[in-house]
């Protein structure tokens, strides 16, 4: 397929996609208290005879990277070079941290392993989706002396070859006053894109951050104010914006509100509104992670706060939409996410991204094609009934050129352009992409529906795309359809009152 061809299709604004371009290759170090997630899944079975506790009958233990790690791997999985350097233990859960970071891209060079030192580790069961109880472990007490000497020497290897540093401080010790005093004379002498991420910014206000990410409870905590109603929220910070920003010594707070979404602050702009997107998750663990590392690298690759925080509600939308455990976003499926309010797709490399971003989702997606030159309650019937065959259905729509070579020289009635938007003004219809082929074989091929679907005046063994759909484990369904409304009818009929 021509990615040049119907560039009515591509509605996406420059800037964005110039901006999550520059992501690929942005070098970027973590600094931080590195967790492993633990969790087990199981299913309450009955009460215990020992105490009035469920019984759990364990069905899954998932681990995945935590605190500095877990952005440290949305970093590197929104695309940038990324370094984690952190301190674990000697033990089996500082291995299991090292080999998840690995498999997720991210560089363990720098991750210092200490004897007496016992890795960061949290434990949460579940009964169903319920959290039941979740168990801390692993050593929180400041570092040796000599341990600290290793980290100050080492941070400046690193500040030095480095785009962007995210401080992930969750007040477990390791980042001492000596490490943040080597941070602030290297910012101070090499200003870099310095984010903090800290339970108490009140430690950072001399290291000359950009970017601070404090959620509502720690800057209201920070700034010494009320906690006020969630409604009241925003506006509380927005009016406290200048003191908070003018505190911390930073130029940009992004201070998340949880289901009120963020407010921006930047110093000397009015301060910008984010509205958070609905998701359905019953666990947030990773969100704020997700948000600091796709803002990072959004304001590293020249975004403006308000884009950079756009983009970065965006990245936690699709982090916190995942159904398992501490979740983070990809380059694609950010991309996917952003792309998700325009219906039309052009080029292979957006429909992949579509459907990367589906598949994270767990979504079912359907799919089918055709001319719908004049689209008639025929069509809006059977797509109606596509749609309830899954989560997402894409059409795909043949070119003016390709319903030429099928209906002949008079067709088609309307254009593609015109075609499309119609289409797209359906409330069933999630994307629509067009097609110069005969058949759409490589849209399917990308694309890998769970289902295809045709009308019933269609013969399963005369469609090409059957064969591909069920080698590639897709489901067949010919629907029932509407006798009474054809475009063939339509022109007939339309053509002898004239």
């Amino acid at each position: 397929m021509n990615e040049d061809r119907d560039t009515m299709l591509d509605p996406e604004p420059r800037g964005l996609s110039e901006t999550l371009r520059e992501f690929k290759g942005q070098r970027c170090v973590v600094i931080g208290e590195a967790i492993v997630d633990s969790y087990l899944y199981g299913s309450p079975r009955r009460l215990c005879r020992e105490a009035p506790v469920p019984v759990i009958d364990s069905e899954q233990i998932f681990l995945a990277p935590g605190g500095a790690a877990n952005t440290a791997v949305n970093l590197a999985g929104l695309g940038a070079k990324t370094s984690c350097f952190t301190v674990i233990g000697k033990d089996r859960q500082g291995m299991q941290l090292c080999a998840l970071l690995e498999e997720k891209g991210v560089n363990t060079d720098n991750i210092l392993t200490v004897k007496n030192r016992r890795t960061l580790y949290k434990q949460r069961i579940y009964a169903g989706t319920q959290m039941l109880l979740r168990v801390d472990s692993g050593s929180c007490g400041r570092l040796e002396p000599e341990i600290e000497e290793r980290m100050a020497r080492l941070l400046e290897a690193l500040f030095e070859s480095s785009q962007a540093l995210v401080i992930s401080d969750y007040d477990y010790g390791l980042i001492s006053p000596k490490v943040i005093q080597v941070l602030t004379r290297l910012q101070k002498n090499n200003p870099k894109i310095l984010a903090i991420d800290a339970k108490d910014l009140e430690r950072y206000s001399e290291v000359g951050a950009v970017l601070i990410k404090p959620n509502y409870f720690e800057a209201v905590r920070f700034l010494g104010i009320p906690v006020v109603p969630p409604n009241e929220r925003a506006d509380q910070i927005i009016r406290s914006g200048p003191r908070l920003l003018a505190k911390a010594g930073a130029e940009i707070a992004a201070v998340t509100l949880d289901s009120q979404g963020a407010v921006i602050l930047d110093k000397g702009h009015k301060a910008y509104r984010i509205y958070a997107r609905a998701h359905s998750s019953p666990s947030e663990a990773g969100a704020g992670d997700t948000f600091i590392s796709a803002f990072v690298l959004a304001l590293v690759s020249g975004a403006d706060s308000s884009q950079a925080g756009e983009i970065a509600s965006a990245a936690a939308a699709v982090a916190v939409g995942k159904r398992q455990g501490t979740a983070s976003c990809s380059w694609n499926e950010l991309r996917g996410y952003l792309s998700l309010e325009n219906k039309l797709i052009q080029g292979t490399v957006r429909l992949k991204e579509l459907k990367d971003y589906y598949r994270s989702q767990g979504m079912k997606i359907v799919f089918t094609n055709g001319c719908f030159d004049i689209l008639h309650r025929g069509h809006t019937h059977f797509l109606s009934q596509c749609k309830s065959l899954g989560d997402v259905l894409v059409v795909a729509v043949n070119s003016d050129a390709g319903i030429r070579k099928l209906r002949g020289a008079n067709r088609p009635i309307n254009s593609l352009a015109d075609r499309t938007q119609i289409l797209c003004s359906l409330s069933c219809v999630d994307h629509v992409i067009g097609f110069e082929e005969d058949s759409p074989l490589e849209i399917i091929d990308l694309l890998k529906p769970d289902l295809f679907a045709k009308a019933a005046n269609h013969h399963i063994e005369n469609l090409p795309e059957v064969p591909l759909v069920i080698r590639q484990g897709g489901e067949v369904r010919i629907l029932p359809y509407l006798e009474e409304y054809s475009t063939v009818d339509i022109i007939q009929r339309a053509s002898v009152q004239v």
